[in-house]
């Protein structure tokens, strides 16, 4: 895929944003990086919880500030891919969920989107003035890893997901 874009969510996404989400409801999948899009049917309620976790003032009591993003490729408006910067980390955030999540339209796959969209949010992080960011992944997922590898990720200890029941590998990359 060429002309990968990383861009804030908008209301005229709404289309896209939706379908994208029926495609990981029909897989089965987990929609990492997406501001719990799975638990939402209307868009306009995730996208009001989205603009409200970006800002301090307004987030949502036991999370941290956020900027939620899709990729695109340019001129098409179909999401190819979420990402989700976490502009701080809390306790949960330290172990398990990173400062950066992301997640691939499972039709999209094997293809270098989220490799990608990591490097271009690791772009943001250097904009934002971090020196480094905390990406994790399940230690089932092999494909991460070496996104994450590929991105310059450094293994650190793991931790374990009480939801999931797995191991997660906490991965430290350099922003420059």
């Amino acid at each position: 895929m060429e002309n990968l874009v990383l861009v804030h969510v908008r209301p005229r996404h709404q289309k896209n944003v939706m379908a994208y989400r029926q495609a990981f409801l029909a897989s089965g999948e987990s929609m990492d990086g997406s501001s719990d899009l799975q638990d939402f049917t209307d868009f306009q309620a995730w996208y009001d919880q989205v603009q409200a976790s970006s800002q301090r003032e307004t987030v949502k009591a036991g999370w941290v500030p956020a900027s939620q993003y899709i990729c695109l490729q340019r001129g098409h408006q179909e999401v190819l891919g979420m990402l989700q910067f976490r502009h701080e980390l809390n306790d949960y955030l330290k172990e398990i969920g990173g400062h950066i999540g992301y997640s691939v339209h499972p039709d999209y796959r094997n293809q270098g989107i989220a490799q990608t969209m990591l490097k271009e949010a690791l772009k943001i992080c250097y904009h934002q003035g971090m020196a480094k960011v905390l990406v994790t992944c399940h230690a089932s997922n092999k494909a991460s890893q070496k996104v994450i590898e590929a991105c310059g990720g450094v293994r650190d200890e793991s931790s374990f997901d009480p939801n999931s029941g797995e191991e997660v590998y906490r991965y430290w990359i350099q922003v420059n």
